[in-house]
């Protein structure tokens, strides 16, 4: 419920800051209904330190992430994903922004594309969402994940220095249920397994000690909260 009021506040800020002409006529409060004038705008969360507003927009084809202050200013572009960001987070320190986006296309595909011979083979030709870090003042992007897996949800350590996530093998739905849950250390490390039980495994969430994850986990027919040691075990 916080953080869905706080997304609410946040839009209602990019309201004010990115709908032209919102307060020319006259003076008044912002509404619900100002909201929905802005033009292709997802996915808003603030920084750790409340100075930046980040937001996802497909203004320019591909969804990207934005940044904007809420004092003043314009916004700007800071990622420039190929296949576009589906989902991101600030880290706590607010340096750095992980996000979801797919594997880019390779010189092969690149080149099939533009000779207009990039049929796919449904079922069969896949682009895993994989994870990525950027640098927010230099805009440094590294890779993560290099696509082994389908990458579904993540969260940062409260420290910064990890990151959990869910995985399925491919981006088809019967996969879905076949989830696992996975734990990278920043800034080198590579993905560790820390769950893989049968079923889906999902949803991560770190304990406000960073010593324990939780997670949503089937037994039986029913969904139940479990809880792992970061450590693994």
């Amino acid at each position: 419920m916080r953080k869905s009021l706080i997304a609410i506040l946040i839009s209602l800020i990019l309201a004010c800051l990115l709908t032209p002409g919102l307060f020319a006529d006259e003076k008044r409060p912002v509404t619900i209904e100002d909201i929905f004038t802005l033009k292709d705008i997802s996915e808003v969360e603030l920084s750790p330190d409340g100075r930046m507003i980040a937001f996802l927009s497909n203004r320019d084809e591909e969804s990207q992430i934005w940044l904007i202050s809420p004092f003043a200013g314009e916004a700007h572009q800071l990622t420039d994903s190929k296949t576009g960001v589906s989902t991101f987070a600030w880290s706590p320190c607010g340096k750095k922004i992980a996000y979801l986006a797919p594997q880019p296309p390779t010189e092969e595909e690149e080149k099939r594309k533009k000779e207009k011979e990039d049929v796919i083979v449904v079922g069969k030709e896949f682009k895993m969402n994989c994870l990525w870090l950027i640098d927010v003042a230099t805009k440094e992007v590294k890779q993560l994940t290099k696509g082994d897996f389908h990458i579904t949800s993540f969260e940062w350590s409260p420290k910064g220095d990890q990151i959990a996530f869910s995985a399925q093998p491919t981006p088809k739905v019967p996969d879905s249920f076949n989830s696992d849950l996975y734990l990278i250390s920043l800034p080198d490390g590579e993905p560790q397994k820390l769950v893989g039980r049968p079923g889906p495994d999902s949803d991560p969430c770190w304990g406000p000690e960073g010593k324990s994850i939780y997670f949503l986990g089937p037994t039986g027919i029913t969904y139940n909260l479990f809880r792992i040691s970061a450590a693994g075990g």
